[in-house]
């Protein structure tokens, strides 16, 4: 089984997890497959785990489930060919330098796709909601992945628009 991110048969996309105790608890996603005409939103997610600025990319589907792909792999094949398909700049060249260190230690989650949403937040900020102040507590006291979160009222917005125009279509 090859590790890392896979793209198969030009429709799926899978992710082969690095395994913990190669890479550590806290740089550690669950393993997935996603179809890549359900991926709908795209962010990075900067995070400091021990002091050591890291990136997450983050897929998240039309139904608002994230599929977290740390940041060790972002050179290897599969992740250029995501970005070809979604026609990204380059995550580990492009988008991580413009980040600085108060992104990683923020907890700011951005938005790379799609373009309309670019640089806009994926997340509320901690003190924005009780359900974004218990995630963002749940972070701090690693019950909840650091790349979880409550999305903005636009993400919201955007996934209901998704679904909406896919159940309408379906039912044609």
């Amino acid at each position: 089984m090859k590790l890392g991110l896979t793209i198969v048969d030009d429709t799926w996309l899978q992710f082969n997890p690095i395994p913990e105790e190669k890479i550590g608890l806290s740089m550690y996603c669950e393993g997935f497959s996603i179809r890549l005409d359900d991926i709908k939103i795209i962010a990075i997610c900067p995070r400091l785990p021990f002091d050591d600025e890291r990136l997450f990319v983050l897929l998240v589907n039309k139904y608002g489930d994230s599929f977290p792909i740390p940041d060790l792999i972002l050179d290897a094949e599969g992740v250029r060919s995501l970005e070809k398909i979604f026609g990204l700049n380059s995550i580990l060249n492009a988008e991580w330098p413009k980040l600085d260190y108060e992104d990683h230690y923020g907890f700011m989650t951005r938005i790379i796709y799609p373009r309309h949403l670019y640089g806009k937040r994926l997340y509320d900020g901690v003190f924005n909601s009780w359900p974004a102040f218990k995630n963002g507590l749940g972070r701090l006291l690693d019950i909840s992945h650091s790349t979880s979160g409550v999305f903005t009222r636009e993400v919201v917005d955007e996934l209901a628009n998704i679904s909406s125009w896919d159940d309408s279509f379906h039912s044609l």
